[in-house]
């Protein structure tokens, strides 16, 4: 049996606004980019336009995204020939669901989370047949926590939200243990503190 296949990966936020504890919800524009390598590709003279239209490539769920939050699939690219590494980027737009303690208010701090899985989804360069395969092509998900000149969390904007301070994040993933119908769960937290003198 082949070991999982290692899909590499890293994040960045280009939007975090409209934070509201009445609604329980914000609006992100969150990106995740995945890299693994395709043995099939490996040493052959080709370029992304070469690649094939049903070539696989990795796919996750953000359970909990909001009806409007749209996903979009803004590339999948071969980054290096020699190795057969691929590149794929899917962003998150729009409203998520995250309930915030009131308890210590205005003093109050809170993490806004993201919760990603995926029972080794997948979806093909050109969209067009997608699924998840738990059988056949088994992934596991890696943090590129220890890249250099590449940061694992880039940050796309001045980091200011109103009514609050941005602390940090934190990132989990569990990989489930030689069981591959169990999920994958990818958390990304941002942890936010209020400002109290904004009242």
């Amino acid at each position: 049996q082949q070991p999982p296949l290692q899909v590499d990966f890293r994040c960045a936020c280009f939007k975090l606004t409209d934070v509201s504890t009445v609604n329980f919800t914000t609006v992100v524009k969150f990106v995740v980019v995945f890299e693994w390598n395709d043995p099939r590709l490996k040493g052959m003279s080709m370029t992304t336009n070469d690649l094939p239209v049903d070539l696989w490539g990795p796919d996750i769920i953000l359970e909990n995204a909001q009806n409007d939050c749209a996903v979009l699939y803004d590339s999948f690219s071969l980054i290096d020939s020699a190795r057969g590494r691929l590149k794929r980027t899917v962003t998150f737009h729009g409203h998520v669901y995250n309930p915030m303690s009131l308890k210590d208010f205005p003093f109050d701090e809170d993490d806004l989370e993201m919760k990603f899985i995926s029972i080794c989804n997948w979806r093909t360069l050109d969209g067009s047949r997608h699924g998840n395969d738990p059988c056949n092509q088994v992934y596991v998900l890696k943090p590129m926590l220890d890249r250099e000149n590449v940061p694992f969390f880039f940050l796309g904007w001045g980091g200011k939200i109103n009514e609050f301070h941005m602390l940090g994040w934190v990132v989990d993933v569990i990989n489930p243990n030689n069981d591959p119908s169990k999920p994958i769960i990818f958390k990304f937290d941002i942890q936010l503190a209020r400002k109290w003198i904004y009242y």
